[in-house]
């Protein structure tokens, strides 16, 4: 997803609404009980965790930030790589010569992570990806024990502009889907944080970096997006 607004029409979750069977909207439903249950249990992260981060790229006003989070995701700890501006470009335009999405829609509004780690994987970068978890006692375990996760899901208005301590929400409206990854929780006043590397740029937050509230990040998870860990 660029910085300027995007069209609603083409916005993630109306792919995800037009690929969902009409008939498994109870089983949806049920589905959304149990990961609130879950994640009513889940423990809350007890301790720092830091997968240090390489260079935060920009993707200015282009749409590509698959591209440019995926050379996040390559450029972090563990086994960090050592890609640049150049990797970002290239693999953006293999993702868009790949048509993965529903219905014809460009790719070109951002894009979920299954899709790009699919590439990842095919054009040698990473070994595998790991599965797409679903509750946020799974994301927490990789988090602490394997290394970052790739994220692409709805970004709302409550996360474009970090406070003065580089913190945002997951509230406000839909303005389109994008593709980050988080690399480590931090504690804020005893209070657990997600790390978020976005690529727009070191002007944008704490050097490219923002910190995401665990209640926060709790109910981006509900909202059903796409997160993988990468084997590298």
């Amino acid at each position: 997803m660029n910085k300027k607004n995007i069209d609603r029409k083409k916005k993630l979750p109306e792919l995800l609404k037009r690929a969902e069977d009409k008939k498994n909207k109870p089983l949806q439903f049920l589905k959304r009980i149990k990961m609130a249950v879950r994640q009513a249990f889940a423990r809350k992260p007890k301790k720092a965790i830091l997968w240090k981060a390489g260079p935060t790229l920009n993707q200015d006003y282009s749409a590509a930030c698959t591209g440019y989070g995926s050379v996040h995701l390559l450029n972090c700890e563990p086994n960090p790589q050592n890609y640049g501006e150049n990797t970002a470009k290239l693999l953006w335009q293999e993702y868009k010569n790949k048509d993965f999405l529903p219905n014809d829609d460009s790719p070109d509004q951002g894009a979920i992570s299954w899709w790009t780690v699919s590439i990842l994987k095919r054009l040698g970068y990473i070994k595998g990806g790991v599965k797409n978890f679903d509750n946020i006692q799974e994301t927490l375990v990789w988090l602490e024990n394997a290394g970052p996760i790739a994220i692409g899901s709805d970004w709302r208005d409550g996360m474009d502009h970090p406070n003065g301590q580089s913190i945002i929400k997951f509230s406000g409206e839909v303005r389109g889907g994008h593709f980050y990854i988080v690399h480590g929780i931090r504690f804020i006043n005893k209070k657990p944080f997600v790390i978020i590397q976005n690529s727009w740029g070191e002007a944008w937050g704490d050097k490219g970096h923002a910190y995401l509230p665990w209640n926060q990040f709790k109910k981006l998870i509900r909202s059903f997006p796409d997160i993988y860990g990468v084997v590298k």
